[in-house]
Formats: structure tokens, sequence, C-alpha cells
């Protein structure tokens, strides 16, 4: 004769097997929710490293333009100096820029006109965690260009 049991005992049972579920959900849950949290931190840090770098550009193309002591010599443009200060106003904003990806071009045009202090500034972004987000883990390469009329 089979014994039917009642809905408390089968309720008791159950409860037993549901007890780890809880731990499972969260474990689905958690991987998507650190990829969004680690993606959002990341992708906000590009923004900023862009943003740092076009101030940058900004920066180095009015020094440039305007002869300014840091990135002239005597009253004469000076690539090398513009170069340092490119990088240093860079670090100032917690992006180091190498040389190698600092162009600078005293007396040039931009927009179809001559007469013109033009900066470009390359960088490889390098994103913290490359494994987990694998959109990032190109390391994007940020171009960013200025340009200031030379005073004469």
């Amino acid at each position: 004769m089979t014994r039917m049991s009642s809905p408390a005992a089968a309720a008791r049972r159950s409860r037993g097997v549901r007890s780890g579920s809880s731990a499972v959900e969260f474990a689905l849950v958690l991987v998507p929710l650190m990829m969004l949290l680690f993606g959002g931190i990341e992708f906000g840090r590009l923004l900023w490293t862009r943003n740092a770098m076009q101030q940058t550009a900004v920066a180095t193309a009015r020094c440039l333009g305007v002869h300014q002591s840091q990135c002239a010599t005597g009253g004469v443009p000076n690539v090398t100096k513009a170069v340092t200060f490119a990088q240093t106003n860079a670090l100032g904003l917690s992006v180091a820029i190498p040389a190698a990806g600092v162009a600078v071009t005293a007396s040039g045009s931009c927009g179809g006109q001559t007469g013109f202090a033009l900066v470009t500034l390359t960088l490889t972004f390098r994103t913290a965690v490359p494994k987990l987000l694998t959109s990032l883990g190109a390391n994007p390469v940020l171009v960013t260009n200025a340009c200031f009329p030379n005073q004469t």
C-alpha cells in the first residue's frame, strides 16, 4: 500500500532542495553585473583619456602658436620644447603620452588655411581588465588633433 504524503511533508522535503538556489542565482547574476560595472568604469576611463588628450593638444597648439616660453626659444617655435610641454601637460592629467605619440608642426595648414600650429596626439588605450572586457581588449588607438593660428 502506498502512502500519500501530506503537503506539509512535501514542503519540508523541497525546502532542503531550494536552499542552494539563492547562491546559484547570485552566481548567475554576478558575472554580468561585474562586466557591467567594470565596463562602465573602463568606458569612463576611455572618455577621460580622450578628453585629457584633446585638452593637451589644444594647450600645446596654443603654446606653440603664441610662442610661449615653454614652446619657443627666443620667440621662435621649438618643436622639442613643444613635445615636452605636451607630455608634461598630459601627465598632469594622468595620461602618459610617449614622445612618439606627439606630432607637432610649427607652421602648417588647418582647414585649408595656412599659418597654423598643428598638434596631433596618438595613444593606444590599455584596459585594466582585458580578459573580462574583450570589447576593450583590442586596445583602441585614440587620436586627437588641434590647430591654433600662429601669432607673428
